[in-house]
């Protein structure tokens, strides 16, 4: 498995919606907007190729409206890239299965789909964009936080913790430790990492009014090897000495009293602390009218209890939630509140939104190297009517024939042959576009678009690195490469005037636009090579090198640099 490293992307998103909730206290939560108080990352600043991306929110997300289509990463060609996904409290991570690309570009999507545990979503669709870097990670691992922060007073049963903003490898013997200062006995204790967070547990409690040194002693480094060099090593905090005696206050209910809710929602009420509760019998759902009792099953998860029903709720039925059973904090403090029971109703959503235009493939105007596919995305699902698209070539104004379908929100269609290099084509829409909840779509139904001269790809440039017997040879091409087409195989590297010594290889790589051998080899100096490339090499527009033929490629060296002919770009050939 590849470990991936985190690129904590810090957001301003703005949430709405009828958030809210119930509460007994003044410190509910009340506002309208959820936001992540960071500014937002230079989307002109390189990413490295191996990082993951983790979105942090002001407030916990609701796990059941994030999946691939509400949370993902397109590449260039508005690809979703396979990724899992991971949902912590208030953070969105999505963790490509493999590598970014080098020097591409990509861009995270967040969909109006996503809400907050209170039901609040985006007013409009989210993307940013960002760029890869070409070269290694050189970056040391940042400390993003700890705690318990220098100087303060906190609970008996702290853990201390530090976070760093990428993935962290250390030896965890020996690594921290944690001093009882009014003592000068080390306290005994379990050191955790894990992914980007060091935590340490003391086991058991510790002392009332006591003060303590928390110090990080061993080396924390990126999976790069580049060792955090921070100035925050060691800090002091203190034992608050009252004894903990404040019953747990409950913030917020979902879905709140008297709502509106949708069929498929769950029982949330959310507390000021962490809670324990016996989940046998804990909370109960009714139907209003009848009394009858709802099946599903109660979790808890730090200050959130939450009960799903097995099955849908009835639409237009009224219901009533109730907790009925004992909620306490760590120290047994139970909850007293007043809110114990609420109602509310489950009515069929209304649809009063027509559908509208999100992406043309390709794009209006566009020119591309080579079209397979048409399709025609709007922003929610679609009826399948009979609605298709019509392709045709706008130089002999011929329809072209070809098949058209409807999957999700889109009207695909797959052109029987492929189409001619340098032509100009228009698309149309036949037939009326509806929604769902049959409401028509009455934005764009045509655009034009053409298919570039075939353009053959060809070597750029080659360099050559020279390091005792361990050289290094990296060909360039001139175009992005299909790397499914590339293979070791494809090439042969010869001296000129030492045929019997032909360089042994030792690795080879490839890269977006590129491959390269590491080669065992004294080269003398002033000597030539060359390269034969053979094989269907092609480009990502399907184009292929040299139109698929074998071709041999020549260098020169002197003194451990790359004779280059300025006027082909590297392309010496005899």
């Amino acid at each position: 498995m590849r470990i991936l490293l985190i690129f904590l992307l810090s957001l301003t998103l703005l949430f709405t919606g009828c958030g809210g909730g119930s509460s007994d206290t003044s410190s509910a939560k009340s506002t309208q907007f959820l936001s992540v108080p960071f500014a937002p990352a230079a989307d002109d600043v390189p990413i490295g190729i191996e990082k993951i991306v983790t979105i942090t929110f002001s407030a916990d997300i609701d796990r059941t409206t994030v999946d691939d289509s509400s949370a993902y990463i397109m590449d260039a060609n508005k690809n979703h890239i396979p990724a899992e996904l991971r949902v912590t409290d208030d953070r969105i991570s999505i963790i490509p299965t493999d590598y970014f690309l080098e020097d591409s570009r990509y861009t995270i999507v967040i969909t109006t789909a996503v809400a907050d545990v209170e039901g609040r979503t985006l007013e409009v669709s989210f993307t940013f964009v960002f760029t890869t870097s070409t070269g290694p990670d050189m970056t040391p691992p940042s400390l993003v936080s700890y705690s318990p922060e220098e100087g303060t007073s906190v609970d008996k049963s702290s853990h201390v913790i530090m976070e760093f903003d990428e993935l962290i490898v250390a030896d965890e013997v020996g690594l921290f430790e944690l001093l009882n200062s009014d003592t000068d006995l080390p306290v005994e204790g379990i050191t955790i990492v894990s992914e980007h967070t060091i935590r340490f547990a003391p086991i058991g409690l510790l002392d009332y009014e006591g003060n303590y040194t928390a110090t990080l002693l061993g080396t924390v480094e990126d999976i790069a090897g580049n060792e955090y060099n921070g100035t925050v090593r060691s800090w002091a905090f203190s034992v608050d000495p009252f004894t903990e005696s404040t019953p747990p206050s409950l913030l917020s209910v979902t879905p709140p009293e008297g709502i509106l809710a949708d069929k498929s929602t769950t029982i949330i009420m959310e507390f000021d602390e962490a809670i324990v509760a016996d989940l046998v019998d804990l909370v109960e759902l009714n139907v209003t009218a009848s009394g009858a009792i709802v099946l599903g099953s109660a979790t808890v998860d730090g200050n959130i209890l939450t009960f799903a029903p097995t099955a849908d709720l009835t639409q237009g039925e009224d219901y009533t939630a109730t907790l009925t059973g004992a909620v306490t904090d760590a120290f047994g403090n139970e909850y007293n509140g007043t809110m114990r029971s609420w109602d509310f109703s489950v009515t069929p959503a209304v649809d009063l939104i027509d559908p509208g235009l999100f992406a043309l493939t390709p794009e209006a105007g566009a020119s591309e190297d080579i079209v397979t596919e048409i399709i025609m995305a709007f922003d929610e699902s679609i009826a399948d009517n009979g609605v298709e698209l019509q392709l045709k070539d706008s130089d002999t104004d011929t329809v072209l024939s070809g098949s058209s379908s409807v999957s999700g929100n889109a009207i695909h269609f797959i052109p029987d042959s492929n189409l001619t290099a340098d032509g100009n084509y228009t698309v149309t829409l036949q037939g009326g576009v509806e929604d769902l909840a049959t409401r028509g779509y009455t934005g764009q139904t045509s655009w034009d678009f053409s298919v570039n001269t075939v353009d053959v790809l060809s070597v750029h440039r080659d360099d050559y690195k020279k390091n005792g017997h361990e050289n290094t040879i990296t060909i360039e091409f001139s175009e992005d490469l299909d790397l499914s087409t590339v293979s070791e195989d494809d090439f042969e590297i010869k001296l000129l005037f030492f045929p019997l010594n032909d360089p042994t290889v030792w690795n080879y790589t490839e890269s977006a636009r590129s491959v390269s051998f590491v080669v065992y080899l004294e080269y003398p100096e002033n000597s030539a090579y060359n390269i034969t490339v053979s094989g269907d090499i092609k480009n990502l527009g399907g184009n292929s090198h040299n139109n698929g033929e074998e071709k041999t490629y020549w260098f020169g060296d002197e003194n451990g640099e790359t004779i280059l002919d300025d006027n082909d770009q590297g392309e010496n050939e005899q």
